[in-house]
C-alpha cells in the first residue's frame, strides 16, 4: 500500500478501514495534502440471490474481495498548513462518511453494485483476458 498508515478503524459491521497519508512535496515550500480511505469487502455468497453464478463471476473478475477507496487531495498547500488540512480531511471524513460506511448492509449493497456494474460491461477486464458475458 502507498502512503503512511496512519489509523485503522474496525467498523461495527465487520469492515476494517485504513486511513492513509499520502501526501507529498510539490515545491520547496509546499505540499500535495492527499487522503485514502481503503477497506476491502468481502465477496459473500449471502450476497446473492438464488443460483444464478453471480459470486462466482465476480470472484472469477475481482478476487475474493472489493477494495472501496475513497481520496480527497488539495495541491499548493503551504507546508506549515500540511497537518491542519490533513486533519481537516479526516475530520470530513468520519463525519460525513464514516456513517454510511458503518451500515450493516453497506458491504452487501457495495458488492451488489459491482455486480450489476460487471453485468453492463462486454468488454475485457484487465489480467483476465477474457470478456464479460453481459
Amino acid at each position: 500500500m502507498d502512503g503512511e498508515l496512519i489509523e485503522k478503524i474496525a467498523l461495527p459491521n465487520g469492515i476494517v478501514l485504513e486511513i492513509r497519508d499520502c501526501s507529498r512535496p510539490i515545491a520547496a515550500d509546499t505540499d500535495r495534502v492527499s487522503l485514502r480511505i481503503l477497506a476491502p469487502i468481502p465477496i459473500d455468497p449471502s450476497f446473492f440471490t438464488g443460483d444464478d453464478g453471480g459470486c462466482e463471476r465476480m470472484r472469477h473478475h475481482y478476487g475474493d474481495s472489493l477494495l472501496f477507496e475513497h481520496g480527497n487531495e488539495r495541491s499548493f498547500v503551504p507546508r506549515g498548513e500540511r497537518e491542519r488540512v490533513f486533519r481537516g480531511f479526516v475530520a470530513a471524513f468520519k463525519e460525513d462518511t464514516l456513517p454510511y460506511l458503518s451500515r450493516p448492509d453497506f458491504a452487501r449493497c457495495f458488492v451488489r453494485s459491482k455486480y450489476r456494474d460487471l453485468e453492463k460491461k462486454t468488454y475485457p477486464f484487465p489480467g483476465t483476458g477474457q470478456e464479460t458475458e453481459g
